[in-house]
């Protein structure tokens, strides 16, 4: 986590968390990496890299259900700079909604800023509402299909980047 946070740009730290980061504290790791599986789940992309022999993160997405709406989970993507736009977001998109259905969470609610109008458009594709907003900051709403199989209809893309 820490390696792939040093791999975003300025600009990509602050969409992903609102402000500037210069590297993430002891409690924001053990916050985002303490994951259980039933409230808290997260998906990771990995490649393998040949020289020097290794595994390298490059993108994660994890949702965490919400203690007063236990079918809401919020939801977050992040993806390093360098594998931006090859559809690894949306896949990991479709791996929690996957996941988070299986375990009853109905909704997915996104906080994104509103000049970031990729993630927007993406959300709205999919079928996001608008929620709240506030000091440039868009509440996003994307209902989940009752159903795992139901996921299959949603043009998502399977993503294998190429080595």
């Amino acid at each position: 986590m820490k390696e792939g946070f040093e791999h975003l740009s300025g600009e990509s730290r602050y969409t992903r968390f609102f402000r500037q980061l210069e590297r993430l504290t002891e409690d924001q790791l053990r916050y985002l990496t303490e994951i259980d599986y039933r409230n808290h789940f997260a998906w990771v992309v990995v490649i393998l890299e040949s020289d020097p022999p290794r595994e390298r993160g490059v993108g994660v997405a994890r949702w965490i259900r919400l203690k007063t709406e236990p079918e809401v989970a919020e939801v977050a993507v992040t993806v390093i700079d360098e594998f931006q736009r090859k559809g690894i977001g949306r896949t990991l998109l479709l791996l929690a909604a996957r996941s988070a259905i299986e375990r009853g969470v109905r909704t997915f609610r996104a906080w994104v800023l509103s000049q970031n109008t990729a993630t927007l458009g993406m959300l709205r594709e999919i079928g996001g509402r608008r929620g709240k907003w506030e000091s440039g900051v868009v509440e996003m709403n994307v209902p989940l299909p009752d159903s795992v199989e139901s996921l299959e209809r949603i043009p998502v893309p399977l993503v294998v980047v190429p080595a």
